[in-house]
């Protein structure tokens, strides 16, 4: 049996970039709201991470869409926006080709699938593995490496063999 495990939205609201205090009393409202439709809902400071369940493709993308809608409703009511380029959904699930999710749009705009989705510093991929997030570790420290590196030996005047 085919299974659509979680869909994933991550908004990230565009105007009033504010401390994430601010941010979680701003948005305690829309939390409140969507939780209460059954749908999981988290937030911290300016990102928001929706997660929809389901076992048929064109029922989740319903789903999302509604709560889309009452994202939307809420941020012009509160004088702010979703910023719907940094937007995305991420599908977690078997299921190879899913047409049906391209019909998720927020104002208009169709959101787009990612492969990856980066979440509190997370990187989440389709089957949930840490491929992504472990990638992204070691690109930084293998950055962080070289540029102590170069630092040292330029500036100190030390060999950088003598400070590793």
């Amino acid at each position: 049996m085919r299974l659509l495990r979680f869909l994933m939205l991550k908004a990230v609201l565009k105007e009033g970039c504010f401390h994430p205090c601010c941010g979680i009393w701003a948005v305690d409202s829309l939390l409140t709201q969507i939780s209460s439709t059954g749908t999981h809902i988290q937030g911290y400071a300016d990102d928001i991470v929706i997660l929809v369940r389901g076992k048929f493709p064109e029922v989740v993308a319903d789903l999302m869409n509604e709560r889309l809608k009452d994202v939307c409703s809420w941020c012009s009511g509160n004088g702010l926006s979703v910023n719907s380029l940094k937007t995305t959904i991420l599908l977690f699930t078997r299921i190879r080709n899913l047409t049906s999710l391209s019909r998720v749009n927020m104002n208009g705009v169709r959101v787009e699938n990612a492969g990856t989705a980066k979440f509190l510093g997370v990187s989440l991929d389709q089957r949930l593995t840490w491929n992504p997030h472990l990638d992204n570790v070691l690109h930084g420290a293998k950055w962080a490496l070289l540029t102590s590196r170069r630092f040292i030996g330029s500036k100190w005047r030390l060999k950088p063999h003598m400070a590793m």
